[in-house]
């Protein structure tokens, strides 16, 4: 329903701990977002002990050299410049009309045009 080659779709949030996210991406994602995420098979976290710039979290993540600048600038658009993790979701284009949590701990940055795996 929202796989589409050529996006990932990003979150960013204030987990501190990997097993933190690992649950909540688990447990209640799904109930707030409306969507289930295999995040083991699409996605990639990264988790940093307190906040620090956008731009070093998503530099972590493959192919993070094709959609880097425009997650920035998204995330800034949100008025996000420093977050202690992010989730992203690749080949998957997340409408956030199906957002059912007004207030879930992850924010959704966008979903970004990327050059995708060869």
């Amino acid at each position: 329903m929202y796989r589409m080659s050529g996006y990932v779709s990003v979150w960013a949030g204030e987990f501190t701990k990997e097993e933190d996210l690992d649950g909540y991406l688990r447990d209640s994602f799904p109930r707030d977002y409306g969507v289930k995420i295999d995040s083991a098979a699409i996605g990639e976290i990264a988790v940093e002990p307190a906040p620090v710039e956008i731009s070093k979290l998503v530099n972590g993540f493959s192919r993070s050299q094709t959609f880097d600048k425009a997650c920035i600038d998204a995330a800034l658009r949100r008025q996000i410049s420093k977050s202690s993790c992010m989730f992203i979701a690749y080949d998957f284009k997340y409408d956030e009309k199906e957002m059912k949590n007004p207030n879930p701990p992850l924010t959704f940055i966008g979903a970004i045009p990327y050059r995708g795996f060869e």
